[in-house]
């Protein structure tokens, strides 16, 4: 195609400078539609998070340990988060110590909110602090974190509706208020 250009009196700078400007805009948007998807998977995994966490505080307080609290909420779960589990569950199988499995999950995960559990988690592991009690912690401040996030959102939200409110309706009302009063002013002025 772009010889044929060129045989046709194209200028050949001008189609490389096409070219190569096709290729870059290519990359951008490609960058940005993958930016995009990894944005909705961390907020899909911040929106699971909150349940599983829960699951694995009853577990564990159950007297599971937290190897087979981990393999039962993979199993029972659904998502991008248990999937998360259950490859740091079969990463533990495979030979790979339960901190280090735990550590990679939150790596690849990309949350926050499960890096912050998984180091909590590590800390309690690691001074042999009862898991239970720092689990249930854990699972009540990722509830809160999802309620405030709500919260948050919701105040977003709250400006957005009032375009319609303050745009279509406030103007319809005044209109309805002030057509009786304009018609009552028609009839007694000639």
């Amino acid at each position: 195609m772009g010889m044929w250009s060129i045989g046709r009196g194209s200028n050949p700078i001008a189609l490389a400078f096409t070219v190569a400007l096709g290729i870059v805009i290519g990359f951008l948007l490609h960058d940005r539609h993958v930016s995009g998807m990894g944005r909705k998977r961390v907020e899909r995994i911040d929106s699971q998070f909150p349940d599983l966490a829960e699951l694995l505080a009853f577990s564990v307080t159950a007297g599971e340990t937290s190897l087979a609290a981990l393999t039962r909420i993979a199993h029972l779960g659904q998502g991008d988060l248990a999937n998360e589990l259950e490859t740091c569950v079969a990463d533990v199988k495979a030979g790979s110590a339960f901190i280090d499995a735990l550590i990679a999950m939150s790596e690849r995960t990309g949350s926050r909110s499960v890096e912050r559990f998984v180091s909590g988690l590590v800390i309690a592991i690691e001074r042999g602090t009862p898991l239970s009690g720092v689990l249930r912690a854990q699972a009540a401040d990722a509830r809160s974190e999802q309620k405030q996030h709500l919260i948050e959102l919701a105040g977003k939200k709250d400006v957005v509706m009032l375009v319609p409110v303050v745009f279509l309706i406030l103007p319809t009302v005044i209109i309805i208020a002030l057509f009786p009063a304009m018609r009552g002013l028609e009839v007694l002025v000639p």
